[in-house]
């Protein structure tokens, strides 16, 4: 159309961006013909793809991901670390970039400056994964002709080792925390393994102390409401294969009813007082509500002091069942299906350490059998 104003012609299109905002691309030409070529190069460009909003900013485009997308999608724990990284990384970093124009080089550019002002390579890795997620949406909604954060160089981070845990520490941590009102979930989470937004999601009508079995189908989260104040909520595990039954070792069994007889003693005491919202959880405070997880970890850190030991986090009773089961040689399988990972490469992945020390002892039960075939 021609340019009444200033002279000249104007080649121009209409496009809709992922909120159905109306956008209208356009270039202007000195003459009809050349308009007519910037028309059509305009449509060749959108219709590749090259984005459907071309005022678009990466800013912009990462509040309607989170918005609509991984608020969706993702854990509310999980969210609230990914809105994190946006907030505080991404869109300071590259939020003025339109989404079209963003390029491999600039998400590049981006991750060495994270790592030259002392970020760690694993949060440098959790950055550019969630960019990575984000732009993916980007590509199949048309905004983006490619993933520049797929495209870019990963950054180097070495995956920090887990420290085996042996039989004695095993016991020497159990030892430390006997006693304690709270033992039996210590004792759970090192011999079956749970996460402890798990253990601490458990109800009564998911143990079977005469079968000797354990149910996992919910975990444990505190979260803010609306209002911005602090509710408990239980939701789905982790991921499908989390959601598991377990076998109760006969010490476990004992554990866990002698907890159960303690907490009837408490319910009597308090009568009415006790509280019947949650459900009937395993383990709760003194009046059964659910117990606040960093609360746990303090005082099982403060008992592991008391007692001489080295600090740990309450997720190394976790990682300490899978060192366990597999020193003693139970298949990987095995400890996959029990600690519920999602594959078994996450289960030889993480434990990776203590295959060495299996293919020895592998190594000498073969040559026992080879040296009973030469009699």
């Amino acid at each position: 159309m021609r340019d009444r104003t200033r002279g000249g012609w104007i080649a121009a299109i209409t496009v809709y961006d992922v909120d159905g905002a109306r956008h209208r691309p356009r270039k202007r030409a000195a003459t009809e013909a050349l308009a007519v070529e910037a028309l059509q190069a305009l449509r060749v460009e959108y219709a590749d793809g090259a984005t459907a909003a071309p005022r678009q900013t990466v800013a912009e485009f990462l509040k309607v991901w989170l918005r609509d997308v991984a608020a969706a999608r993702l854990r509310p724990s999980s969210y609230r670390r990914v809105e994190g990284i946006v907030r505080v990384h991404l869109i300071p970093a590259l939020g003025r970039h339109q989404v079209s124009q963003l390029r491999p080089q600039h998400v590049n550019q981006m991750l060495r400056a994270k790592a030259r002002s002392g970020l760690a390579p694993k949060t440098c890795q959790h950055i550019r994964t969630t960019l990575r997620t984000a732009l993916g949406q980007a590509v199949k909604w048309e905004i983006a002709r490619m993933n520049a954060a797929a495209l870019s160089e990963p950054p180097r981070a070495q995956a920090p080792e887990i420290e085996a845990i042996s039989r004695d520490d095993a016991r020497a941590i159990l030892d430390a925390v006997r006693g304690d009102r709270l033992y039996a979930l210590y004792a759970v989470a090192l011999g079956l393994g749970l996460r402890q937004g798990e253990a601490l999601a458990l109800q009564w009508r998911d143990v079977d102390l005469e079968g000797r079995t354990l149910a996992v189908r919910r975990t444990l989260h505190k979260l803010k409401d609306a209002d911005g104040e602090f509710e408990y909520q239980f939701l789905e595990p982790k991921t499908r294969r989390s959601r598991r039954t377990i076998v109760l070792p006969d010490p476990l069994v004992v554990a866990v009813r002698e907890h159960r007889e303690q907490q009837l003693a408490e319910r009597q005491q308090l009568g009415q007082l006790w509280a019947t919202n949650w459900g009937d959880l395993v383990f709760a405070t003194e009046s059964g509500r659910p117990l606040h997880g960093p609360t746990v970890t303090r005082k099982f850190q403060a008992m592991l002091r008391a007692s001489g030991l080295p600090r740990r986090r309450f997720h190394d009773l976790r990682h300490a069942c899978a060192t366990l089961l597999l020193a003693q040689g139970v298949p990987a399988r095995v400890v996959m299906e029990v600690l519920g990972h999602a594959t078994i490469a996450v289960t030889m992945n993480t434990y990776s350490h203590v295959l060495p020390e299996l293919q020895r002892e592998a190594a000498d039960r073969m040559g026992e059998v080879l040296a009973g075939a030469d009699r």
